[in-house]
C-alpha cells in the first residue's frame, strides 16, 4: 500500500489524500498493468476502484497506472473523477438550489463481502438533466461520473 495525493488548487497547498492498494499477479508471465511503485512517483492512473477505508479515508484499488516523467514539486491540478452506479434510497429531493439524491453503493471487494456506501448526489438546477433528476425514486438505478475538487466520504 502507498499513500497518493491530488493536487486540488493551483495556488496554494489543499490536496486530496487517499490510499493505494495495489495488486501483482503471483505468476509472473500473467499481464500486469502497473509499474512497481516507489515514493516520489506521479501516477496516471487510467483504471481503479475506491471504496470507504477505515477511519473514514478513501481508498483507492489500482487496475492500470503509467508513472509520468513529473516531479512531485510540479504536481498539475487535476481532480478526483469516480464513475459508479448507485440505488436512490429516497426519492429525491427538489431545493432552490439543486436536486439530491441520497444513494447506496454496493461495493463487492470480495464476493462474500459486500459493503453498502451511503452517498450524496446534487444536481443543480436549471441543467439538461433537469426531467430526468427529478423523476427518480426510491429503488431507481443511477449511472452518475462525479468531478470532485474534494471528496469526503461520511461516517454512518
Amino acid at each position: 500500500t502507498a499513500l497518493g495525493y491530488t493536487r486540488l488548487e493551483e495556488e496554494g497547498d489543499a490536496v486530496q489524500t487517499f490510499n493505494i492498494t495495489v495488486f501483482y499477479p503471483v505468476d509472473e508471465t500473467k499481464p500486469c498493468y502497473l509499474p512497481k511503485l516507489s515514493e516520489g512517483q506521479v501516477l496516471s492512473i487510467a483504471n481503479s476502484k475506491f471504496s470507504k477505508g477505515s477511519n473514514n479515508e478513501l481508498d483507492i484499488i489500482l487496475t492500470s497506472a503509467t508513472v509520468l516523467d513529473i516531479s512531485p514539486e510540479n504536481l498539475p491540478v487535476h481532480q478526483t473523477n469516480v464513475v459508479g452506479v448507485g440505488v436512490a434510497s429516497e426519492a429525491a429531493l427538489i431545493t432552490d438550489v439543486g436536486i439530491q439524491i441520497e444513494c447506496i453503493i454496493t461495493d463487492y471487494l470480495a464476493k462474500d463481502k459486500p459493503t453498502e456506501i451511503p452517498i450524496t448526489l446534487f444536481h443543480p438546477n436549471g441543467s439538461r438533466l433537469m426531467n430526468q433528476t427529478t423523476s427518480v425514486k426510491r429503488g431507481s438505478s443511477i449511472f452518475f461520473l462525479v468531478l470532485y475538487h474534494q471528496l469526503k466520504i461520511n461516517s454512518t
